[in-house]
Order: structure tokens, then sequence, then C-alpha cells
């Protein structure tokens, strides 16, 4: 990809490492919102 589209290899390697982050982050944070409506609703009165 270096040499068709000019950036450097390392680019596309953070850029796809940031992504993967992102995407776990976002993930775990709809499986914990998930989670707290279950408490919401059956434990908190």
């Amino acid at each position: 990809m270096e040499t068709v589209l000019g950036p450097k290899a390392q680019f596309w390697m953070n850029l796809e490492t940031n992504y993967q982050l992102t995407k776990v982050r976002l993930e775990r944070e709809a499986d914990l919102e998930a989670d707290l409506e279950i408490l919401k609703n059956n434990y908190i009165q």
C-alpha cells in the first residue's frame, strides 16, 4: 500500500490498531450499559 498510496506502512498499522481498540471499547461500553440496565430493572427499586 505504501508504494501505491504514499503513506508509510506504519501509518496503516496505527490506523488499524486504533480502529480495533475503538471497536473493542465501544463493544465493552455497550455490554456494560446492558448489564447496568439489567441491574436497574431487577435490583434497584
